[in-house]
């Protein structure tokens, strides 16, 4: 029976709603707790640790082994920025590897661990400072969302210039790891839309550093290598009056390009997209009646009345489709990642090329794909400057390692491949070391190590990636990927990889039971993480949708899981709040559902931590503001003697 939330006491005799929520007891642990305020929490053991060993992707297993270790050995959740600092300051001295760490919705490895360390999770610096409304500027912590910050500047009238369309990816994450997403073509990058960031120095020292001064920019999209961004002042805009979204189709790329050429002559539109029909061919899979026209397409977002103008200039070159076409595209803006439900994996190549050169580049990922038996898609972002950022995806199979890591290596050759075109790499992180040269031109990459060498001279910050990889096996995979080695390999191997992979890749089998195919078609994005009630009250990314998924790979695998860890899967109210945001759409309520059942049979249930947690969860004020946003109902319920039931 569900029940209503109510004020409740605390968790009484249950003990800690977490097994990190005692005392540390490795001395490492120890050490950090007595530098760090009373609110800051640290994870020293357990499958917590374990979800601090990845991103979004899903990286072939081959490849993460020969990272030296990618568990850290201590997960720090700041209370403050100084604890921040604490943290960075004694690493340095100890010699103590740190990784920063938000959202993790970056898939190249940027905030995976190489060896072992601290990682340093910057979502709980999640406060809104201030909304000045006059100089139009909002003051906002590294872990703000983006979707909480638009939010909260609506109810004051105001709106995002730009934003990524990781809806739910944090503000400092962004700064760190890409630049570019909704309305850049506007808008600009990221750094031209900041006025301010705070940042913590390899050493623990704290600076403030404004858009005038001459290291602005080594901050934007360096992903923590020469400081740790903790403070950001975003410059925003008045709500626009009117808004409106035209989706238009031609029979070829290149008459798409060549009508987006001329808006962008007679003035650009807020924002515009190309999606080819392979792109559109997958929304309507997924789409329980499909109505999308399979061709290439063009979406055009404008503001303040534009739109008769745009329809006028489309007449005799393209077709308009109906609006609610457009409008349904623009929504599904934030869920770039909803075909890997299809797959149950999708790996891909993302670059930021010229707009005269988008269509050969285009061209060539789909002639890769087609050769290795694979459907490629295409969609991009007109950016400033007549440049797209596009984006070449691909279903696959992570279940079928062996081809799994042949495609993985045929995305790294894709993106090569449209290097040698003229594109630029988007993002470098682990995976796309060999080309940090060809994402910052030779003489900006030269200055960005002498920058490392000065700032941190001992390597320390989010070190074994970016500018070069540090693995096991006498650092073989290091070798591998410097750039002449990775170079000379993938032109040797290119191409051999298609044939290969045709000739190895079977059509995925069924997913399983609803569990067994949320856990592999589940995107790891994150969204789920900053709506969940249970975060809320615990600060454990554990009993998150992401993070129980993932320990239910484990339990489904046969791998061992302690029983504390198990008995986290019973803390969850069944809000449905992460279901709503879930760009996979998948039953995740029915998941845990299941999952709780399956951890009851196995390891018991613990009827005072779920008590104690009902308690918390209404008590915790971030609760009470999601209920009051009508993300999560007032009524709700938890596991109880194998069934639902009352609090």
């Amino acid at each position: 029976m569900a029940v209503r939330a109510r004020e409740a006491g605390g968790p009484g005799q249950a003990g800690p709603l977490m097994p990190s929520k005692k005392e540390p007891s490795p001395s490492l642990a120890a050490e950090f707790r007595r530098i760090l305020g009373p609110q800051s929490r640290i994870l020293a053991e357990g499958a917590e640790l374990e979800l601090y060993a990845r991103d979004q992707a899903d990286i072939p297993e081959t490849l993460r082994r020969m990272l030296i270790r990618t568990v850290p050995d201590l997960v720090i959740q700041p209370e403050t920025v100084e604890d921040v600092a604490n943290v960075v300051s004694a690493a340095y001295d100890l010699g103590i590897p740190v990784v920063p760490r938000a959202g993790a919705s970056f898939p190249l490895g940027g905030s995976v661990p190489t060896m072992g360390g601290i990682a340093l999770d910057l979502s709980s610096l999640r406060r809104i400072l201030s909304i000045d409304r006059i100089q139009r500027l909002a003051d906002v912590e590294a872990g703000v969302r983006w979707s909480t910050l638009s939010e909260q500047l609506r109810g004051d009238g105001l709106a995002l210039r730009t934003y990524p369309s990781s809806w739910f990816s944090s503000v400092g994450g962004w700064v760190s790891t890409g630049g570019y997403g909704i309305n850049s073509l506007t808008f600009g990058h990221l750094s031209r839309n900041v006025a301010a960031i705070q940042v913590v120095t390899p050493t623990g020292g704290i600076e403030w550093i404004d858009e005038t001064h001459r290291d602005f920019s080594l901050y934007f999209g360096t992903e923590g290598q020469l400081g740790i961004v903790t403070r950001v002042v975003v410059k925003v805009r008045p709500m626009p009056k009117a808004e409106g979204t035209s989706l238009l189709h031609f029979a070829t790329a290149e008459e798409a390009f060549a009508f987006a050429s001329e808006l962008l002559e007679a003035g650009p539109p807020m924002h515009m997209l190309y999606f080819d029909p392979h792109r559109m061919q997958t929304l309507n899979r997924l789409m329980p009646q499909p109505f999308l026209r399979e061709a290439h397409s063009l979406l055009v977002r404008v503001e303040d009345g534009s739109g008769p103008t745009l329809e006028r200039r489309a007449s005799g070159k393209g077709s308009l489709a109906p609006h609610h076409h457009g409008a349904y595209l623009w929504r599904e803006r934030f869920f770039p990642l909803k075909p890997k439900r299809l797959g149950p994996g999708v790996l891909g190549s993302e670059l930021i090329v010229d707009e005269g050169a988008a269509t050969a580049v285009f061209e060539e990922w789909r002639r890769i794909a087609d050769r290795a038996g694979l459907v490629p898609e295409t969609e991009a972002h007109f950016l400033d400057g007549r440049r797209v950022l596009g984006l070449c995806t691909f279903l696959t199979d992570p279940r079928q390692s062996g081809v799994y890591a042949v495609h993985s290596v045929l995305a790294v050759h894709m993106t090569m491949a449209g290097v040698r075109l003229g594109g630029r790499p988007y993002g470098t992180g682990i995976w796309q070391t060999p080309m940090m040269a060809a994402r910052f031109g030779e003489e900006e990459a030269l200055r960005l190590r002498r920058e490392k060498l000065r700032r941190d001279p001992k390597g320390l910050l989010n070190p074994g990636k970016f500018f070069a990889i540090r693995s096991r096996y006498a650092n073989l995979l290091g070798l591998a990927m410097t750039p002449p080695l990775a170079n000379v390999g993938l032109r040797l191997l290119g191409p051999l990889l298609p044939s290969l992979a045709r000739m190895t890749y079977r059509p995925p089998s069924a997913h399983g039971t609803v569990l067994e195919a949320s856990a592999i078609e589940c995107s790891s994005c994150g969204a789920c993480v900053p709506v969940c009630p249970a975060y809320m009250a615990t600060g454990s990314e554990l009993v998150t949708g992401r993070g129980k998924l993932q320990l239910a790979s484990k339990l489904l695998s046969g791998r061992p899981v302690r029983p504390e860890d198990a008995h986290a899967m019973f803390l969850c109210i069944h809000c449905g709040a992460c279901e709503r945001v879930c760009q996979s759409e998948l039953p995740l309520v029915k998941a845990y559902e299941d999952l709780e059942a399956l951890v009851a049979g196995r390891f018991g249930v613990p009827r005072e931590r779920i008590d104690a947690f009902a308690a918390a969860v209404q008590e915790s004020k971030e609760y009470r503001q999601l209920l009051g946003a009508g993300m999560v109902p007032e009524a709700f319920y938890t596991y109880k003697e194998g069934r639902s039931g009352g609090v």
